[in-house]
């Protein structure tokens, strides 16, 4: 089988990184040729900088290998699979161990018992690495200029866009969300209940007003490793999301990038936004109980639907179970059934 990987990192520089269909196509019609059956990897947001293991589907791809599901591996250039010669002598040694035959677009088979290949290879590694650093040094400059004359580099934070000139505004429509939040906030409503509202009122979260559409990626809390992708299109308010708005510098004109704050324009004033945040405090120190038992499975539980499973439970023990934690979230509930806290617990 043949292993398509594509890469594309945040960092793109003057359009010069071939987009991630490009990069696939090319190794369809290379499994076309070949007459091999495929699998597609990629590591879309990941800097060919980083380690194999800090990319999800290279690490995917070379348990493949090890697991000998993969004998072919596809990458539009040397660039997409490394731009670390630590990486690039790692993913050798794994290639020629296993004898997996790799193309590339302008080298349609590689040869790995070439010694001159060998040392090309791992010259065109360090170049790679230091266009990467070059690059990264030259978008950081941009970068910053761009927030100090107030321009928008990224996604807008939700309650702004930007202009014509790519300076950063208020939206005026997100903008009434935003105020709404603030405002049920200081009538005393928890982030989760202000969520849980939104979403019942189907108020667009900004992934569902992303026209081009695509996921995003979650992190478990507990398990860093494990990570969960999601349609952009299903995302729904969390109570995190609701907290990181009233908690935001942004929305009393104060924007908050690398360890500094650059003016912006305000949705609400000084004052006012202070006194929501102190309030949000308040809201938390009078909710929530006294946790008399401690979770062994905390962290460690999953249900059959890949969520974490969190304990409750009462002093009369009348509900004494691990659930989903989909239960949380109106209209999420995967309907698997609780397990009794003491009987797992008893077992391990």
């Amino acid at each position: 089988m043949l292993a398509i990987y594509a890469r594309i990192s945040r960092e793109k520089l003057e359009g010069k990184d071939r987009s991630i269909n490009d990069q696939v196509q090319t190794g369809k019609e290379l499994a076309e040729k070949l007459k091999l059956d495929y699998e597609v990897y990629i590591d879309e947001g990941y800097s060919g900088t980083l380690d194999i293991e800090d990319r999800p589907d290279l690490m995917r791809l070379v348990e493949d290998i090890l697991n000998k599901k993969i004998t072919h591996v596809f990458a539009y250039d040397q660039s997409r699979l490394e731009r670390n010669k630590d990486v690039w002598s790692k993913l050798y040694g794994i290639f020629q161990d296993k004898k997996v035959k790799l193309s590339f677009k302008d080298n349609p088979e590689f040869d790995f018992e070439s010694d001159e290949n060998f040392l090309f290879s791992h010259i065109t590694s360090l170049i790679n690495n230091f266009y990467a650093k070059v690059a990264s040094s030259k978008i950081k400059s941009v970068l910053a200029r761009n927030i100090q004359d107030g321009k928008v580099h990224a996604k807008s934070a939700f309650g702004y866009t930007k202009d014509e000139n790519g300076y950063l505004i208020v939206d005026e429509e997100e903008s009434k969300t935003v105020k709404r939040i603030y405002q049920m906030s200081l009538q005393g409503k928890g982030t989760d209940k202000i969520a849980e509202i939104l979403n019942y009122e189907g108020i667009p979260t900004s992934y569902n007003k992303d026209v081009k559409g695509g996921s995003y990626k979650i992190r478990d809390r507990y398990d860093p490793t494990r990570v969960t992708e999601k349609k952009k299109s299903d995302a729904k308010w969390r109570g995190k999301t609701v907290q990181g708005i009233i908690k935001n510098t942004l929305y009393k004109g104060e924007r908050f990038w690398k360890g500094n704050y650059y003016k912006a324009p305000a949705i609400f004033d000084e004052v006012y936004w202070q006194k929501v945040n102190e309030n949000l405090q308040k809201n938390r120190n009078n909710t929530g109980k006294k946790v008399e038992h401690k979770y062994l499975l905390k962290g460690i539980i999953k249900c059959s639907c890949g969520r974490n499973m969190y304990g409750r439970s009462r002093v009369n023990k009348r509900d004494h179970t691990y659930i989903c934690s989909s239960r949380r979230f109106k209209g999420e509930n995967c309907g698997n059934r609780a397990i009794n806290i003491d009987k797992i617990e008893n077992l391990i």
